[in-house]
C-alpha cells in the first residue's frame, strides 16, 4: 500500500493528514475519538463498497495534538453520503426519511441516521442543484472541542460536506413534531480560519413541519454558501458545515471562591443551631403566656406553681 494524502474531520476542524491506506478517504468523526473512513470512488478507486477496514492512525489537529484513534469501515454505502445503507433502511418511513417514495440509500441528495444517542432519526435532504451530500454524520455537542454554555442540542449536530458553492439544506427530526430554534452552529466566523471556531446562530434557518409516513415532524431549511458564514473553509468549491436545533441551557450555578466556602461552611451549622433555638421559644400569646409561666416558677425541688 502507498501513501495517500487526505482531508479529515476532527473535532470540526480540517486538517492534513498521510494514510497508510491507498484509496481512502477520512471522513467526520462518529465521536471525540473516531473517525470514519470512507472509499473514495472519485480518485478511482474501484473497491467494493461493503469493504471493511479497521486501523489506528494518529490524527494531528491544528493545536498539534496527536491523538490515537481507531477508525472503522462498515458499509455498504450505495449513494456515498458516508451513511450505510443498514443505518438508512432503519429510518422512518422504511427507510424513506424524507417521504419522497424512494429509498434514502438509493439518493446521493438524501441521507437518513440516527442521532448522537441512537434515540432518534434524523433526515438530511439537499435541494436540486448541488451533486449530494458527502460525510455525513451526527456528533454531539461534547464531542466539539468546545461546548455551548447557552445552549443545549437534544438531537445533536449535523455534520456534512456539500461539494457545491450554494446548497439549500432541510433537515428533518422525527424525533420532534415542532422546533422554535435557533439553529447554531460551531465553526469559524472567518471561514478557513479555524482560530475564530466559535458557537454562533443560523439566522437565516427557518423552521416548520412536514408529514412523513402519516406523522408530523420538525423541519429546519437554511442555505449555506462557499467561504460564507456557515462554511468551515474558505472559498474552495465546497461547503463544510455542522450545525442543529438548540433549546436554552438551565443557567449554570456560579462556584464560590475557597474563602466563601469556608464562610458558608462555618454560617450553615450555626444557623441551624440558631433556629433550633429559635424554635424553642413560643411566639405572640404564647411567648407571654410562657414569660408569666416562668415568673410564678417556684424554686427548684418545690414541685408546684403559684396561683
Amino acid at each position: 500500500m502507498g501513501v495517500t494524502n487526505a482531508r479529515c474531520r476532527f473535532a470540526g476542524l480540517a486538517c492534513p493528514i498521510a494514510l497508510l491506506l491507498c484509496g481512502l478517504y477520512v471522513g467526520y468523526p462518529a465521536a471525540a475519538d473516531a473517525v470514519v473512513i470512507h472509499v473514495v470512488e472519485a480518485i478511482g478507486v474501484t473497491d467494493t463498497p461493503s469493504l471493511q477496514v479497521v486501523a489506528t492512525i494518529d490524527v494531528v489537529e491544528a493545536i498539534s495534538v496527536a491523538d490515537d484513534v481507531q477508525a472503522t469501515i462498515s458499509g455498504p454505502d450505495t449513494d456515498g453520503d458516508g451513511v450505510a445503507d443498514t443505518e438508512e433502511d432503519a429510518a422512518p418511513n422504511g427507510g424513506d426519511g424524507n417521504d419522497d417514495g424512494t429509498p434514502d440509500r438509493l439518493q446521493a441528495s438524501v441521507a437518513s441516521l440516527p442521532d448522537p444517542g441512537g434515540i432518534n432519526y434524523v433526515t438530511i435532504e439537499v435541494a436540486a442543484g448541488c451533486a449530494g451530500l458527502l460525510d455525513v454524520a451526527t456528533v454531539a455537542e461534547s464531542w466539539l472541542p468546545v461546548e455551548d454554555l447557552v445552549y443545549d442540542y437534544p438531537f445533536g449536530l449535523v455534520s456534512l460536506r456539500l461539494p457545491c458553492t450554494t446548497a439549500t439544506i432541510t433537515a428533518i427530526f422525527h424525533g420532534a413534531s415542532s422546533l422554535v430554534g435557533p439553529y447554531r452552529q460551531y465553526g469559524p466566523t472567518l471561514p478557513g480560519n479555524p482560530a475564530t471556531a466559535e458557537w454562533y446562530t443560523l439566522s437565516a434557518a427557518t423552521f416548520g413541519t412536514k408529514t412523513v409516513g402519516g406523522s408530523t415532524v420538525a423541519t429546519a431549511t437554511f442555505t449555506l454558501q462557499d467561504g460564507m458564514l456557515g462554511d468551515d473553509t474558505a472559498a474552495d468549491g465546497q461547503i463544510v458545515s455542522q450545525g442543529g436545533p438548540a433549546v436554552a441551557a438551565p443557567p449554570l450555578i456560579p462556584s464560590l471562591p475557597p474563602v466563601a466556602r469556608l464562610v458558608l461552611a462555618l454560617l450553615i451549622p450555626t444557623g441551624l443551631w440558631l433556629g433550633r433555638r429559635l424554635g424553642q421559644r413560643p411566639v405572640g400569646n404564647r411567648r407571654l403566656a410562657w414569660a408569666r409561666a416562668e415568673a410564678n416558677r417556684l424554686p427548684e425541688g418545690q414541685g408546684e406553681w403559684r396561683s
